[in-house]
């Protein structure tokens, strides 16, 4: 069972607030950077994979998490070797605009930090 989730007795997933659930969907460790990543621009497979030094099968059980909730669009190329792209859906901007005030708020509590360092930046 996942952190704030209930179930009632007819089996229905229950979270105490809208926050929780939205966590809960893209908590974990790269979905975030994946979306600001995204947010940018569209990324190829292996791009991601060098920028965030992760595994292709890490990256690809991200993006499926991401594309099945609907905040990413995988876009194949028939072509030799095969290309793959992924890119934000509108779903995906609507909610990198709301995550971006977290990151406002979030950068400007680590000035305060002198022990945190935060690596991705508008200023990369």
């Amino acid at each position: 069972m996942i952190q704030g989730e209930f179930r009632n007795e007819k089996s229905k997933l229950l979270y105490n607030t809208g926050i929780d659930y939205a966590l809960d969907l893209i908590g974990g460790k790269w979905k975030t950077i994946i979306i600001y990543l995204l947010s940018i621009k569209p990324r190829r497979t292996g791009e991601l994979v060098k920028q965030l030094h992760i595994s292709h099968k890490v990256l690809s059980e991200e993006m499926k998490q991401l594309i099945k909730i609907g905040l990413v669009n995988r876009k194949s190329y028939a072509s030799i070797p095969p290309k793959v792209e992924y890119s934000l859906t509108e779903k995906g901007y609507d909610l990198y605009a709301v995550l971006r005030y977290l990151t406002v708020w979030g950068e400007e509590q680590a000035t305060k930090n002198p022990k945190v360092q935060i690596m991705c930046t508008d200023a990369m």
